[in-house]
């Protein structure tokens, strides 16, 4: 994807990880796929389109997927928002509108990464987390996802019949403060200072009691000896 090599059947409109125009191209070597984003489309966008990667070696073809677009004033299947975020342990839903053409096909929830797929009126497990699609039947179908984890970060579309419409879930880990009132907190009390008590103790400060109510008056006593002496 590196060597940039002129296509004679086509104009390239952008590489991986850079943007020209309004195209942008961002490659996800870790889930095995680059995504395209085309931005304010146009009805003369419509056409024939090819997804290239390029092949570093003598006498190797590129391998390509071609696809056709088509843009009109109102998708026959899209989404609110293509990118939506959750935390780990908690759900995210995602709202899928179609028009009334396909109204009767089937309804999927898919993942580009590994291509499993989830289909309405079905509850499946992937990778811990349940998914549960349920379907309005006349306009839209709701994907809830319960009890996520950080590896159901990812790219995956709706569909409706053979349409599809991307959407990126990213999962992060929740932040925990300390201010949080939902956060239990924890107090340790000081432990009191023992006391002990002996029978030394208690006699040494009954004596001392008495020697404090009693004081001794060194001059009454002085005067007592000397008038014994006169007698």
């Amino acid at each position: 994807m590196h060597n940039r090599i002129t296509y004679n059947y086509c104009s390239i409109l952008a590489y991986a990880n850079e943007t020209k125009g309004k195209v942008s191209v961002i490659d996800h070597p870790d889930q095995s796929f680059f995504t395209v984003t085309m931005r304010n489309l146009q009805l003369k966008d419509t056409g024939s389109y090819w997804c290239v990667e390029e092949i570093r070696g003598l006498f190797q073809e590129d391998e390509k997927e071609q696809l056709h677009l088509t843009v009109q004033s109102a998708p026959d299947v899209s989404v609110m928002n293509s990118s939506v975020s959750g935390h780990e342990g908690d759900n995210v839903s995602v709202q899928c509108f179609y028009t009334s053409g396909y109204q009767y096909k089937l309804k999927q929830w898919c993942r580009y990464k590994d291509q499993s797929c989830y289909t309405e009126k079905r509850t499946d497990t992937s990778q811990n987390s349940s998914v549960q699609i349920s379907d309005d039947g006349r306009s839209s179908f709701t994907v809830l996802m319960t009890g996520l984890r950080l590896s159901d970060s990812g790219w995956y579309f709706c569909s409706a019949g053979d349409l599809q419409t991307s959407v990126q879930l990213t999962i992060t880990v929740p932040d925990v403060s300390l201010e949080d009132p939902n956060v239990p907190v924890l107090t340790v009390a000081a432990p009191k200072p023992a006391v002990v008590t002996t029978e030394a103790s208690e006699r040494n400060s009954r004596n001392a009691a008495l020697s404090s109510t009693k004081p001794i008056n060194n001059g009454q006593t002085a005067n007592s000896e000397e008038q014994q002496n006169e007698y």
